[in-house]
């Protein structure tokens, strides 16, 4: 069997021409950071706190991202911060958004930075949003909303209060006086603000001005400066004023002293003063007051133009180095007014997007191709072999890229929620190459984007543009090509809707989430509003379309082991809409089985959840083909995840088809109603924030349920595991006037009009699986086709997708998810059919077919003699 395998490997290299496994490994995402709202330097490395909940360590010089850390819980509140200690050490506190279900509202953790990577030390949790922090001699002083702490490092992270406060604590700075070695904070309470030191706590009242325009500096004294104008000193027992001025950095010195422009702003930057003029930024050492600047560096824009910016000087006072976030997200680094590099966070938030293909390539010149047409067959058939053995053999003197032979060159056409269009190759380039090849920035902003014949359009308001990204233009099209190429409806909300089509005639449906209705629309040159539906006391969540036709269905039936048939329930035009109804002591997930040209509902079924379940990110629903896959928190374990699957049929009985040898189906003839067989599995550990069905190019494959986990995982495994005939409920449906009267619980036997279970049925020996049926699936580690990687996931505003994409090759589909991150793998569900590994040796096979074929010419006459003798019993 094996050496027919390894001939068969053989045949296929020479008839497909296949290298070694180059072409199939692709694997590669994007590495985004969020937009950062606080950062700290060092001369080496830039430390980043994003919305996102990410903590980033950045190489200073490249730009090359070092390490990150994604919260588990996100999004953070911009109070969040970084607090730079050393080069040994910096601590970042994240604030959580409002969730009355979680006690933690707040955490703490201090980074080992000795090596590239961060290295959590510690990790404490609050109960209120923190505020302010300061680290100084091996203890932590923490200000929250109600307290201000002293933790000891040294005494196993003892917590010792300071200051309770009845009201909230709004703001806050903790300061350290190198003049009497003391440690001083001052809060915000309501509108009033006070100060006071850590070591003896008595709250002084300040009059001065808020927490957010006050500046603490050493000088002569302790100074608050509050608005850059007014001076204060001020100690353990109170505070007086000194002097008022503008711009003032200390007591006796102003920025005006230092500058002969226009001051636009200043910062000071421990010893260094960096003061802002017109197109320009001036160092100044401050510790010794010296008039001359030490650096200058240029801007491209106002510094009050960005979302952020943070300044670092390095150790010999000869540079200054600038990290700006720009408002169109991009990330700038500059040394001395040089732009050193950039990085645009843009695409962590994707709207829409399209995949566009290359046209696929011949290895054949357009000569060969002609040869072979006006040849004769058994010619060109060893001229192709030849072609092969040359192609195989790198003997060709100009070779095609792979991908363009086989369907794998392809781009993934990205449009950002801030209006930027990106081109992503999705085969993996060469030599570290960016993924991100390109980055169009339209003067308007588009909503959606569309691919026809290879080219991108993009649907600003109500006009069509075809976008050229590689010249950088848009076009906008005219009405007849819009109308020739897209419908324009108006939904329940009174909006237009484009839908992409040539036809002049079809059904479709819309989802209004504001009337809570879905409505079926015909379209005849004008559009008619044919059937609506609105479930009583219910949400609607998604509704569910296959996402391809019954010509691209490979098989419309099950082999069963004794080799009859069960046939799928492929009736075309079905949808499976999802709503959330909320029950007394838990909710439920409702499922019905919907005619989307009729509107007439086939059946309903339900599955309860947990009360306190979040509709818009726990539920996912996918139909494909004869099958419905969902997933939801499981009801008493939130960190679990149960994935279900109803696979239709069109009767639970071998042999048997309702639909007959009929090609054509109308949706208004009497319904042929499903039977189904339903079975759910747990997924422990795992909380699912994506999922999708595997396809490839002619679905001949086997079908793979993908997942994108909350924990930055994609996982794939085969469907045959998530099998509703794994001892699952089966049962039909009815055509009942009221849909509550037809109604099917998931959750147990209670099943009309069959309460059972596929074991019960009298044909249970042919149709229920012979896969055993066990309720967890335990993810196998070569499922996991993220590896090592952790994807960030961004629960700000972006979208997820999660889909494939088929190549020509039908064991190799795309995989892509779009999230906080774009990730790209193959999926190969059946690719021992026409993969060949490294280790595959071309030269060896041959010879070994060579010598074969030589033995069987040897020993062939020898064979026949002996038959002879054998007949004549010689």
């Amino acid at each position: 069997m094996r050496s027919a395998y390894v001939f068969l490997l053989a045949f296929l290299s020479y008839t497909l021409a296949l290298t070694q496994d180059q072409i199939f490994q692709n694997d590669w995402q994007t590495v985004n950071i969020g937009v950062p709202f606080a950062s700290v330097h060092t001369d080496q490395r830039i430390f980043t706190l994003s919305e996102l909940g990410i903590f980033s360590i950045i190489n200073a010089t490249t730009g090359g991202i070092l390490y990150r850390y994604q919260s588990e819980i996100s999004p953070i509140r911009p109070t969040s911060g970084l607090v730079e200690v050393s080069n040994k050490q910096i601590i970042s506190f994240i604030n959580y958004e409002e969730d009355s279900s979680r006690n933690i509202k707040s955490k703490l953790f201090l980074w080992g930075l000795l090596k590239s990577y961060g290295v959590i030390e510690k990790e404490l949790d609050f109960t209120s949003n923190i505020v302010a922090v300061l680290l100084k001699d091996d203890h932590i002083y923490v200000v929250d909303e109600r307290h201000i702490l002293d933790i000891d490092i040294k005494s196993d992270y003892e917590i010792t209060t300071l200051y309770k406060s009845e009201h909230p604590i709004v703001d806050a700075r903790i300061f350290y006086s190198a003049l009497d070695k003391s440690i001083y904070a001052a809060f915000e309470i309501g509108s009033k603000v006070f100060f006071s030191t850590l070591s003896n706590f008595v709250p002084i009242h300040f009059d001065g001005c808020r927490i957010k325009r006050m500046r603490f500096h050493n000088s002569l004294e302790n100074l608050m400066i509050c608005n850059d104008s007014d001076v204060y000193a001020f100690d353990s027992f109170g505070y007086r004023k000194l002097k008022s001025g503008r711009n003032m950095i200390n007591e006796k010195l102003s920025a005006e002293s230092l500058s002969a422009d226009p001051i636009k702003g200043f910062e000071v930057v421990k010893d260094h003063i960096l003061i802002e003029s017109e197109n320009e930024i001036t160092l100044f050492n401050h510790e010794y007051l010296s008039l001359s600047a030490d650096a200058k560096s240029f801007l491209s824009y106002p510094l009050s133009d960005s979302i952020h910016h943070s300044f670092h000087v390095s150790k010999n006072s000869t540079e200054i180095n600038l990290l700006v976030v720009s408002p169109n997200n991009v990330v700038d680094y500059y040394r001395n007014g040089e732009l050193l590099w950039s990085n645009d966070q843009s695409f962590v938030d994707i709207k829409d997007f399209v995949v566009v293909g290359s046209e696929l390539k011949s290895s054949l010149t357009v000569d060969e191709l002609i040869f072979e047409k006006s040849s004769n067959i058994l010619l060109s058939y060893f001229r192709r072999i030849r072609h092969n053995y040359q192609s195989l053999f790198g003997k060709l003197d100009s070779t095609l890229d792979e991908a363009h032979r086989f369907g794998m060159s392809k781009y993934l056409i990205a449009l950002s929620e801030n209006g930027k269009i990106g081109v992503f190759s999705m085969y993996k380039n060469e030599n570290n190459t960016p993924q991100l090849e390109k980055i169009f920035t339209p003067q308007i902003q588009f909503t959606h984007l569309y691919k026809i014949d290879r080219k991108i359009y993009a649907l600003h308001d109500a006009s069509i543009y075809e976008v050229d990204i590689k010249l950088g233009q848009i076009t906008k099209k005219s009405e007849t090509f819009v109308s020739s190429n897209f419908k324009i409806l108006q939904n329940q909300d009174s909006k237009a809707e484009f839908v992409q089509t040539d036809a002049r005639e079809f059904y479709t449906v819309s989802v209004s989430t504001s009337s809570n209705s879905i409505q079926g629309h015909f379209w005849n040159d004008k559009q008619l509003d044919s059937w609506n539906f609105s479930p009583k006391d219910e949400n609607i969540l998604s509704l569910a379309k296959r996402s391809y036709g019954n010509v691209d269905v490979a098989q419309n039936a099950i082999v069963l082991p004794d080799r009859s048939s069960l046939y799928k329930y492929l009736i075309p035009n079905v949808g499976v809409l999802t709503t959330h109804k909320e029950g007394e002591a838990s909710d439920s997930i409702v499922f019905y089985l919907i005619n989307l040209i009729t509107g007439q509902v086939y059946g309903r079924l339900e599955k309860e959840v947990n009360k306190s379940i979040n509709t818009n990110h726990d539920v996912h629903v996918t139909f494909e083909e004869n099958f419905i896959v969902f997933t939801v928190p499981d009801k008493s374990s939130f960190i679990d995840t149960q994935i279900c699957s109803i696979d239709l049929f069109e009767v639970l009985k071998p042999d048997k088809k309702l639909s007959g040898k009929s090609a054509v189906i109308s949706a208004f003839d009497e319904p042929i109603l499903p039977m189904f067989a339903s079975q759910c599995f747990l997924l422990p550990g795992t909380s699912v924030r994506g999922l999708s069905i595997s396809r490839t190019r002619h679905n001949i494959a086997t079908k793979d349920i993908i997942l994108l986990t909350n924990m930055g995982r994609v996982v794939a495994f085969p469907k045959m595991i998530v099998d509703g005939r794994r001892n699952g409920i089966i049962g039909g449906f009815k055509n009942f006037n009221s849909v509550e009267s037809s109604v099917i619980l998931l959750d147990d036997a209670k099943v009309s009009p069959f309460p059972q279970r596929i074991s019960s049925s009298k044909y249970a020996s042919s149709i229920a699986s012979k896969f055993a049926y066990d309720p967890i699936i335990s993810v196998n580690p070569q499922a996991v086709l993220t590896h090592h990687r952790k994807l960030v996931v961004n629960n700000l505003s972006g979208s997820t997708f999660l889909f494939t994409e088929p190549t020509e090759l039908e064991s190799t589909t795309y995989v892509v998810s779009i999230d906080g991150d774009i990730f790209v793998t193959f999926l190969r569900p059946s690719s021992s059919f026409d993969r060949l590994t490294s280790s595959f040796n071309s030269k060896v096979v041959i010879a070994t077919i060579v010598v074969l074929l030589i033995g069987i010419a040897s020993v062939r006459p020898k064979i026949q003699r002996n038959k002879i003798l054998g007949r004549w019993a010689l």
